[in-house]
């Protein structure tokens, strides 16, 4: 087994033209197709389109948290750990674990290289909504209840890194 467990573990099917991980169907895209998608809603919608990304992207990470969670039986802090590999292995940037307070409802997420911030190019506003989305979708599954997040460092800004403050809706201003 190579290091990535998720490669290992895709499935092709050719007639379908499917690429499979434990039943769910992924896709290979390029980080410039993302992101000349992101700019043109960007021109059409203004903030609205990062907010459509984000709500993607939330989705795709209560989605995944959920079957994963279940399909192997993970405690909250395993499914935090799976999803941080599993951003990295396709992908989506160097995942790393900055904090987790479960009573607290809280979650922070630096991610090194991220191809969204890469390919976006220099930006005065954070531009990594797919990845926000998906981790406030996690943290929606490890809260119980709707959660935000905000981007609060991207690389496309200049910031060495990426990073995601994550919190059930709940617990903010609380």
């Amino acid at each position: 087994m190579s290091e990535n467990q998720i490669l290992d573990e895709l499935v092709y099917e050719s007639a379908s033209g499917s690429l499979l991980y434990k039943g769910v169907r992924y896709l290979l895209i390029r980080p410039e197709t993302l992101a000349g998608f992101q700019k043109a809603l960007a021109e059409t919608c203004g903030q609205k389109g990062g907010a459509a990304l984000y709500d993607g992207g939330y989705a795709g990470g209560s989605l995944s948290a959920q079957k994963y969670k279940a399909l192997h039986n993970f405690s909250d802090e395993e499914i935090v750990e799976f999803m941080m590999n599993m951003g990295n292995q396709i992908g989506w940037g160097n995942f790393s674990l900055v904090s987790y307070d479960a009573p607290l409802k809280h979650l922070c997420v630096a991610v090194d290289d991220s191809p969204f911030a890469q390919a976006y190019g220099p930006s005065s506003r954070a531009v990594c909504h797919l990845i926000r989305g998906v981790l406030a979708g996690l943290a929606e599954v490890l809260f119980d209840g709707k959660c935000t997040a905000a981007e609060v460092q991207c690389r496309a800004m200049g910031d060495e890194a990426c990073r995601f403050e994550i919190e059930a809706v709940e617990s903010i201003g609380a």
